[in-house]
């Protein structure tokens, strides 16, 4: 007996991921966490000329020399075992912004110096040159930032609010050409400097962007699924924030968090020139294909508010139905009906047989193409965040283990929406459709399943005293 279209449903596809989260325990996270890319900026009285700042001369109170320094090793593998899931690349300083506030309303810039180019580095190509820093004295609060944008900069200049303001951002901002990663301050960091005192403060930074790569399970099928046979698997984001906070969120809440302060076209939807080539099995850090994002957090956790990985395939139909063949370039049209799914390489051929059959409309599946979404971090609370919040200097690392049936046609659909596998339309009714404002509803079955790795994207830095 053929499986009916109603059974078929009742085995949804939603386009969601079955997760298995590694054992990371809080403490041990936050442990690690707080040490990600960790750059100690010493501060100490000296007599140094003032170097690519800004004259401050105007400013109240008396004043008073800074010195500022941050180590970093070069090479990844002088880098403890934690923090192997960081490349070269994504350790490297090519500017640093170093701002300093006032510690009160109307938190006044004081002090501002940039270092680049030949000033970063001594001859070593590890340690961050010394440098001078005009401050006054007072209660401050200093802010270090590591490969920033200029617009960011300038905001940082212009207004200390403006950390705490949304701004529009796009990823060649915050990740160069040369995979250096924009950083800033894990939190507040505040000094009273005196005008005879050693001044001196640590100030953490993290990155402002989270890390994401896709790998193939060791034992994915990929054949005998859904009537046909998977290839071709690639992946890239969906539905990223273009909304930053330069600051360290408060309570892990965004410019968009709130339903009510949410905009669609906040979120960048799937681009398919981004898709690049799910990774292998053994892939390396080092040699991965990695895709990096902003980070993104909501309340109600809706379909169309989270950032998720999209995972394409090209599904070939092992049988079809009809006389005409599949076009080149593997366009396919598929019929559901109350016996089940038909593949067509003809939309004639399909239109009739749904007509005849009481199928829905056929669903066409360009050059084969199907999509998947994958949830990431369905579990939250990590570190104190919501269900699939994705947050700065996190790293999550998707292993795709199972496929159980046909991806949407659209690289933008959730499967349970109108014209997907899991709701092809009338006159076949679907028992629990999917609407892009429903909470995400991990338990229902799906047609992808991952294993999420969720580790701290970290870089130590050595410690020092001048």
């Amino acid at each position: 007996m053929k499986p009916s279209w109603a059974n078929l449903i009742n085995m949804r596809m939603i386009a969601s991921s079955v997760i298995k989260i590694n054992d990371i325990t809080m403490k041990k996270f936050i442990k690690n966490y707080a040490f990600v890319a960790f750059a100690a900026l010493s501060i100490a009285a000296c007599k140094k000329d003032q170097k690519n700042g800004v004259n401050f001369s105007g400013s109240n109170g008396k004043d008073a020399r800074l010195q500022l320094m941050v180590a970093a090793p070069k090479s990844v593998s002088t880098y403890a075992v934690a923090d192997d899931n960081a490349t070269d690349a994504e350790m490297k300083i090519n500017t640093i912004d170093v701002f300093v506030y006032d510690d009160g309303a109307p938190f006044t810039l004081t002090s501002y110096v940039h270092i680049d180019g030949s000033d970063v580095y001594e001859a070593d190509g590890k340690t961050i040159k010394a440098q001078s820093l005009d401050v006054k004295i007072g209660a401050k609060q200093v802010f270090a930032g590591v490969n920033l944008p200029q617009e960011i900069v300038n905001k940082l200049m212009s207004n200390y609010a403006n950390m705490n303001t949304a701004i529009n951002v796009d990823m060649p901002a915050l990740v160069n050409g040369d995979g250096s990663v924009a950083m800033f301050n894990e939190s507040i960091n505040r000094i009273t400097i005196s005008e005879d005192g050693v001044n001196k403060i640590t100030v953490p930074v993290s990155r402002l962007v989270a890390k994401t790569s896709v790998k193939s399970g060791q034992s994915l099928m990929l054949s005998n699924i859904a009537g046909g046979n998977l290839s071709e698997l690639n992946y890239t984001i969906g539905q990223a924030n273009t909304k930053q906070i330069v600051a360290p969120l408060v309570n892990f809440r965004d410019a968009n968090w709130l339903a009510a302060a949410h905009n669609a076209s906040d979120l960048k939807l799937v681009d398919v020139a981004t898709f690049q080539p799910v990774n292998a099995a053994s892939a390396t850090v080092g040699s991965q294909n990695v895709v990096y994002v902003p980070e993104n957090t909501s309340k109600e956790h809706q379909h169309n508010q989270v950032t998720y990985v999209s995972v394409r395939a090209k599904f070939t139909p092992s049988v079809l139905t009809g006389t005409n063949p599949l076009a080149a370039d593997g366009t396919f049209y598929a019929v559901f009906t109350n016996f089940g799914v038909y593949y067509f390489g003809a939309l004639e051929e399909a239109q009739e047989y749904a007509t005849a059959n009481g199928g829905a409309a056929p669903i066409t599946y360009n050059n084969g193409h199907c999509y998947y979404r994958l949830y990431l971090n369905p579990e939250g609370n990590v570190m104190g965040e919501g269900k699939y919040d994705l947050l700065r200097n996190v790293y999550y690392n998707a292993t795709v283990t199972k496929i159980n049936g046909l991806g949407t046609p659209g690289e933008n659909q959730i499967n349970g929406d109108n014209g997907t596998p899991a709701n092809p339309g009338k006159p076949l009714i679907s028992p629990d459709p999917i609407s892009p404002t429903d909470p995400i509803a991990p338990s229902k079955k799906v047609s992808i399943e991952a294993t999420i790795t969720i580790v701290p994207w970290a870089m130590h830095v050595a410690d020092y005293e001048i």
